[in-house]
């Protein structure tokens, strides 16, 4: 077994087991086509699979491809049982002081799109991006833009209305129990 395939084999374990695996199926993929880019890639040496232990039992993983002088955050876990401790971060340094024992591996490290407060921290600078969509000018069409910008709208207000009174983490914490507890009754 290859390091990566024995990486994946540890990492998928954990997966299952953090938010991502558990409440989004966003986690570490194990897919046929999934694992033959992934074999294809450490053929090329251009990925790598990072994992933090405490003692023997695996806490926080990093799959990152290497494409184009960048390494890309392309999927990270961590156990639950481990939040505390923000295992996530204490990988991400290690994976930086990587990077730093390694200067010709990759020119940067890309976290992707979106928002998060371990890419405020590590990060030195960001580049704009967005999806765009041109469709025709139909009635269907208007309808989708408008109900989307109406859900966008009315969830920015909901989210800032919870944080101005400082409930947005009980209801994001009760909201998670809730999709919890219907997915293991599933």
């Amino acid at each position: 077994m290859g390091e990566m395939s024995l990486f994946h084999a540890m990492a998928l374990r954990l997966s299952e087991r953090t938010y991502q695996g558990r409440l989004l199926d966003a986690g570490l993929p194990d897919s046929p086509a999934f694992l033959h880019e992934m074999n294809a890639l450490a053929a090329a040496d251009s990925v790598r699979g990072f994992l933090l232990f405490h003692g023997n039992t695996p806490v926080a993983y990093l799959y990152a491809p290497i494409r184009d002088e960048a390494m890309i955050y392309g999927y990270l876990g961590y156990d639950p049982d481990y939040a505390d401790f923000s295992v996530g971060h204490v990988l991400q340094h290690h994976v930086m002081r990587y990077l730093f024992d390694n200067p010709g591996l990759a020119r940067w490290f890309d976290f992707t799109e979106g928002e998060g407060a371990h890419k405020r921290l590590w990060s030195t600078d960001a580049i704009p991006c967005a999806t765009i969509f041109y469709l025709s000018y139909t009635p269907r069409h208007l309808l989708g833009a408008a109900s989307h910008a109406a859900l966008n709208y009315s969830t920015s207000l909901l989210s800032d209305t919870l944080a101005r009174h400082d409930v947005k983490a009980q209801v994001k914490r009760w909201a998670r129990n809730i999709l919890l507890t219907k997915r293991s009754k599933s």
